[in-house]
């Protein structure tokens, strides 16, 4: 019998280029938002340091300019913390919607492969059916030759 050829194989062929270009566009959403948290740590680390720092020197008596560039540096990272807090939002927000597109091209995928399972099992079935078929006659041809030699045993005799 002919070997096994999944009907909708291009179909199933395209569902999976979906699902790997929705993984990859997870991955890189991930990393991302790594970079975005790690971004936003060092800076937090940097302003409570730097806030620490100005503390310190107030209380040794730091002159009021010195105090108003340490204020102002403190309003620009505090700015820039709310920048990429909304930046954070905004790259989880994509994040769970790719996140959804990859469940439903996962989805859509196994479809197709349940289909392609059905399909190989109808496969096997017509296979076994043609072989007991094949069996069956090996089986009357041998039979038919063993009563032939018998009939010409007896009008031998």
């Amino acid at each position: 019998m002919a070997q096994f050829r999944f009907s909708v194989q291009p179909v199933l062929d395209h569902r999976l280029r979906i699902e790997e270009e929705a993984q990859k566009i997870v991955a890189a959403l991930h990393i991302r938002l790594d970079e975005c948290l790690g971004a936003m740590e060092r800076l937090d680390r940097m302003r409570r340091e730097r806030s620490a720092e100005m503390y310190e020197r107030l209380a040794k008596g730091m002159p009021d300019h010195e105090r108003v560039i340490y204020a102002n540096y403190l309003t620009g990272v505090q700015a820039e913390l709310e920048r990429l807090e909304q930046k954070r939002k905004d790259i989880q927000a994509q994040l769970e919607a790719a996140r959804q597109r990859l469940i439903k091209a996962m989805r859509d995928r196994e479809v197709i492969e349940e289909l392609r399972k059905a399909e190989y099992q109808e496969y096997l079935h017509a296979e076994n059916v043609e072989e007991r078929k094949l069996y069956d006659d090996l089986a009357i041809r041998t039979w038919r030759t063993g009563q032939q030699e018998n009939l010409a045993a007896r009008d031998e005799e």
